[in-house]
């Protein structure tokens, strides 16, 4: 452990090793001060990781402006943070990747699902019944 008269014998000595090699006065100055300030700084960050410890949660709500400070201001005061997520994106209003299509130019799709037992019964009674259909035209 260094007492403070210990950190004061080792600036005093690393100042006049400075001075002796060239260096100006305001170099060593520059340095000290940097570093209170990023001690100072490592204090705040912890001090934010705190109270971000003590938030209840996150709500990331959609980017109306005006309404979504006001709703952060408010969401604030009980301990919750919040993101803001725009309800459209430049993407969605300026990239159109493929033309719409017709229902004419539409062929046959096919779908790929997952099928519970209910729509196995509900597809199978609907082929039976195209087959019918199928058959009654046929016949006429």
């Amino acid at each position: 452990m260094s007492t403070e008269d210990d950190k004061d014998r080792e600036e005093l000595h690393i100042r006049n090793a400075l001075k002796s090699c060239g260096y100006p006065k305001w170099i060593f100055d520059k340095v000290k001060h940097d570093q209170c300030q990023k001690r100072k700084k490592t204090i705040d960050t912890k001090k934010r990781k705190k109270s971000a410890q003590e938030s209840k949660g996150l709500a990331v709500i959609p980017y109306v402006e005006g309404l979504s400070e006001t709703a952060e201001r408010i969401f604030r005061k009980y301990g919750i943070n919040t993101a803001m997520k725009p309800y459209r994106t430049l993407r969605q209003l300026l990239v159109h990747p493929k033309d719409q299509r017709t229902v004419e130019q539409t062929g046959e799709c096919c779908a790929r699902f997952h099928a519970t037992t209910a729509t196995v019964h509900i597809l199978e009674r609907l082929a039976e019944i195209m087959g019918r259909d199928k058959r009654n035209t046929e016949k006429n």
